[in-house]
Formats: C-alpha cells, structure tokens, sequence
C-alpha cells in the first residue's frame, strides 16, 4: 500500500468504481449477513417507432425492488403506457424473488399515482425547498 493516499471527485458511471462497489458490498453482505445483496440496476423502456417516449429505473437489491424514476414523454402520457412499464416491472421483480417494492416521490410529482397501484405512505420528509418526498412501499 502506497504512503500517499489521494482523494477527487469521480462518476458513479465509471466501470472501475462501479465494480469496486459491487465487489465489496457483495464481500461485506456475505460476511454480516451471509446474503447475497444480488444487486441490480435495470430498465425498462417504450418506444413509438424508434422514438424513446418512456422509460421505468430500478434496482434490486436484498430481493426488493426499488423504483426509482418512472417518465412518460408528456405527449404520450395518459395512454396507460406508464402502467404497462409498471406492471413489467412488478412481473420480473416477482421472477426476482422479490416481495417488496419501494418508490419515492416529491408532493409535485406522482404520490397519487403510486397510491393508485397500492403502494402505502411509509413516511413524508418535508424541507425540500418547500415541496415533500414522499416514500412508499407494497407488498407483492
């Protein structure tokens, strides 16, 4: 180990760092909790022809789903095309061995969309600049 350490800014997107994280979070699960963390970042899109026009992020992680952006071009929105990247989700997730999924959303946002797919308030944290995070879950 070199003597001097150095320490900079870089991307999450970086391979280099992306692996580092994987590696040593998959090493460090195994040894507290002899679980795999089995962590996944995936997503899932739609497109009119070749136009992207909507896409759904999540990740997995401890077999739980996390849905962390869901955006519909706003021409196409109100087509059913956000529900229907949803409920992919929620099918591959179940084939994941998932049983619980997570979304947060600001007050300006989505929240009633989300409790419109049975997801129920955990907790709303306040202080955003005026505006609320809302954070829900659902079992599936």
């Amino acid at each position: 180990m070199s003597k001097t350490i150095s320490y900079k800014k870089v991307s999450s997107n970086e391979l280099e760092i992306s692996n580092f994280f994987d590696k040593h979070f998959h090493e460090y699960s195994i040894s507290k909790i002899n679980m795999d963390s089995k962590y996944e970042e995936f997503v899932f899109a739609s497109y009119n022809d070749d136009k992207l026009i909507g896409a759904i992020k999540c990740s997995i992680m401890y077999n739980v789903l996390n849905i962390e952006l869901l955006i519909i071009d706003s021409i196409f929105r109100n087509l059913g095309i956000g529900s229907i990247l949803y409920n992919m989700v929620i099918d591959y997730a179940k084939k994941q061995d998932c049983t619980l999924a997570t979304v947060e959303t600001f007050n300006f946002q989505a929240p009633e969309y989300w409790k419109s797919k049975g997801f129920k308030i955990d907790f709303v944290r306040e202080g955003y600049n005026g505006n609320s995070l809302y954070y829900f879950s659902k079992k599936i």
